[in-house]
């Protein structure tokens, strides 16, 4: 009978990465009372899954933690197999050098889950397709098994090789629920894409969470398919409210919002790029992702159209994990746009010092030749709360472009390019030196009773509802702009309006479609002469919104709904959709 061995005799990768072993040299050792060891657990660190429901005793996970060498040894009835790993640091990649185009899909499911098949068929398909440079299986945390974990970590070594790079991540589960001021259920988290993860999760905080994945410089987590709103008596899908997720280890390891999903789930698409420029708003520094999300035999090319892209100069696990966490990825709805941005001459993954006004220089190409309609008509430049901040009218497959800015409070910069048949491509973010947001809090203040206002006006019918107390019972502005008017009752310092959406449906597009983008507040003193304290986009979370503002006397206010989330979209099928309201209610100082 041969001796202990290892299916590896040597390991030698970055830091940052999750290694498969294997125990091997005699049978039956999946439940034999191997003992693991690293000779340096800074180093090099072992998970096990021994104690595990469908545990086994044979196989770990290394994670690669820093630059050194560690000796991995499993000892059983006396004897001994040793394995010696050596971690270098990773090679970062100079951002202003040359980078190639790789592109990918970052989300994908097979039998491990709820989907078909397995990881190492979809892998084997994709590659044999030749049409994507890498890919992601992301199977639920809470469908994993001890088993599928390590074999979907297997399977992605075993399919990287020189023109292919497969990662193993897991959707993993995180509920936080709390009650709102209506005293509904509100959910604050949702799942997680795990990039890099140790064990899978399901859990309800997030020391759990973490003990789970491992914290290690390699992990990285994105959203995906996010939805900031639901029925607010019911669950809320991905309901990960960034401006209240004080958590600091969840804006260390964020680094994607999937700003593309299936187009099985397009009312959720409707909401993606309002959550991604969100999370940039509170100095989340996320890039945008797509992933096919699917579920069938379809994976690769048939699964998506749009594609991720990361910019990288090789094909290499190592220099796909740089990217990813460096910040150079974007996404490409047709999948055929190759783009290049950068911001007063510093490039994503870079951070712009502070000034008064910015040069955005961006080109694109394509992968393929290019039909008509992927022609490119617009690029926009978006900046702090998602506003566009410049743009210009093209018409061209290919070119080179400035856009310039002089906004000198500008917190980040990201380029929109739209093609002649409405598909988008949404760059990598770069940020400047100037502070995010601070999470938002309610204005040092009380809520006016909602029994002391009154509305006078609005554009639309049963205006009552707007103000009582039941945000299930919507009302919708018969045409946008809409604009409410609104009597406090008496002379108040104003310092804040509350704003709960409508009823949604979370699959329902209409419904999605009409939730309220953008609004302006105004206040009065006399009904007649009215000026402005707020014009901002509303975010559309379950639980009640509060926008404060600068404190001001006024009995009046006028609330002008300036878009529907619809109609941001700029997609024909949605371009004038009205905006609805649940409730709205207003906040006095107490000073």
């Amino acid at each position: 009978m041969m001796g202990l061995q290892f299916s590896k005799e040597k390991i030698c990768s970055f830091a940052g990465d999750v290694v498969a072993l294997q125990l091997c040299g005699r049978d039956h050792l999946e439940n034999a009372p191997v003992r693991w060891m690293s000779s340096d657990e800074t180093v090099v660190r072992i998970r096990n899954f021994i104690g595990e429901e469908g545990g086994f005793s044979d196989k770990v996970l290394l994670t690669l933690l820093k630059e050194g060498t560690a000796q991995v040894t499993a000892s059983l009835d006396g004897e001994m197999a040793s394995c010696p790993v050596k971690v270098h640091c990773i090679k970062h990649a100079d951002p202003e050098g040359k980078m190639n185009y790789y592109r990918g899909d970052m989300h994908a499911h097979t039998s491990f889950s709820d989907g078909v098949g397995t990881p190492k068929m979809a892998l084997s398909r994709v590659k044999q397709e030749g049409t994507l440079d890498f890919y992601v299986i992301s199977d639920h945390g809470v469908a994993y098994t001890p088993e599928k974990c390590f074999a979907n970590v297997l399977a992605a070594e075993e399919a990287t090789g020189e023109d292919f790079v497969a990662l193993a991540a897991q959707e993993a589960d995180l509920y936080l629920t709390q009650q709102d001021d209506y005293g509904f259920s509100v959910n604050q988290g949702g799942e997680l894409l795990t990039y890099q993860g140790e064990k899978w999760a399901c859990t309800t905080d997030w020391d759990s969470f973490f003990e789970r994945v491992g914290e290690h410089s390699g992990l990285m987590l994105g959203i995906p398919h996010p939805s900031d709103v639901g029925n607010p008596d019911g669950n809320i899908w991905n309901g990960f409210n960034l401006p209240y997720l004080r958590e600091p280890r969840a804006k260390q390891y964020l680094r994607f919002v999937e700003i593309l999903n299936s187009p099985t789930f397009e009312a959720y698409n409707l909401l993606h790029e309002r959550i991604f420029s969100q999370a940039l708003d509170f100095g989340y520094h996320v890039c945008p992702s797509a992933g096919s999300d699917t579920h069938s035999y379809n994976w690769g090319e048939g699964a998506m159209w749009s594609r991720t892209v990361i910019m990288a100069p090789e094909l290499s696990k190592e220099a796909v994990i740089d990217a990813m966490q460096s910040g150079r990825v974007y996404v490409t709805e047709s999948g055929n746009v190759k783009l290049k941005f950068q911001v007063n001459g510093v490039h994503p993954g870079g951070v712009v010092k502070a000034c008064d006004f910015y040069l955005c220089d961006f080109s694109f190409d394509v992968f393929k030749p290019a039909n008509e309609n992927e022609r490119i008509v617009k690029a926009e430049l978006f900046s702090d709360y998602g506003e566009v901040v410049a743009s210009v009218d093209l018409n061209r497959i290919r070119g080179n472009y400035t856009l310039g800015c002089d906004n000198p409070n500008a917190r980040y910069f990201y380029l929109r390019l739209t093609d002649a048949a409405g598909d988008r491509t949404w760059s990598p973010p770069i940020f400047t030196s100037n502070l995010p947001d601070e999470p938002l809090n309610l204005p040092k203040g009380h809520k006016i009773p909602l029994e002391e206002c009154k509305i006078l006006s609005a554009t639309g019918q049963n205006p009552e509802k707007i103000i009582n107390g039941n945000p299930n019972d919507g009302w919708l502005s018969e045409k946008m702009p809409g604009e409410i008017l609104v009597d406090l009752g008496k002379m108040r310092k104003v310092c804040g309006m509350g704003y709960y959406h409508h009823f949604v449906e979370v699959k329902n597009c209409i419904h999605v479609a009409q939730l309220l983008g953008k609004c302006k507040v105004e206040v009065s003193v006399d009904g007649l002469q009215f000026h402005e304290v707020m014009k901002r986009s509303i975010r559309s979370y379950g639980s009640e919104q509060v926008t404060p503002f600068a404190p001001c006397e006024a009995r009046y206010l006028r609330v002008t709904l300036l878009t529907s989330v619809g109609m941001e979209r700029g997609t024909p099928k949605y371009r004038d959709i009205p905006a609805a309201v649940g409730e709205l209610c207003f906040y006095e100082s107490d000073k």
